[in-house]
């Protein structure tokens, strides 16, 4: 316990330097696979039909049908709540929790 401690600056400052905001290391295939129909983010993306090949075409998926793909496909009920834990997820992995 006392070396996990020890370890909390090195591991905090190594979240600091990862982009929060890329997909492949938020949904990772275990995260996936844990609470979707999925294996991976991409296939969750084409099974919902949505073409997604930068930032910017993501931002323009209406908001009312990917919360609705992800409430039929997932254990959320919002694209929100799936983020929130993605998040969560990716904390406790590079803190190792």
């Amino acid at each position: 316990m006392l070396s996990e401690l020890q370890n909390m600056p090195k591991r905090t400052e190594e979240l600091e330097k990862t982009p929060s905001d890329s997909f492949e290391t938020l949904f990772i295939p275990s995260f996936m696979k844990k609470f979707t129909v999925f294996t991976s983010f991409k296939e969750m993306l084409v099974a919902g039909g949505f073409e997604v090949s930068c930032e910017e075409d993501f931002q323009n998926i209406p908001d009312d049908l990917f919360d609705e793909h992800i409430a039929n496909h997932t254990f959320f009920d919002d694209w929100q709540e799936m983020l929130d834990t993605a998040m969560q997820e990716y904390v406790a992995r590079k803190l190792d929790f």
